[in-house]
């Protein structure tokens, strides 16, 4: 059994495309594909909330 590497993917939509087709796809690739795709969205999750911390920081000093 080889070991299962992170598909590479473009972009979210990727990553549902490979999910939904899933009874097709190795449990490997699956696992991998789960993932790359909680990878993504914990790095969307981090920049959203530093950009509402700067913009609440910026309005804070704005009427402060």
């Amino acid at each position: 059994m080889g070991s299962a590497k992170t598909p590479r993917m473009e972009s979210l939509e990727d990553l549902y495309v490979l999910l939904e087709v899933s009874p097709f796809a190795s449990s490997e690739v699956l696992r991998a594909a789960h993932k790359a795709l909680c990878d993504e969205l914990c790095l969307k999750g981090r920049l959203l909330a530093r950009a509402v911390n700067a913009f609440c920081e910026f309005r804070d000093s704005y009427q402060g």
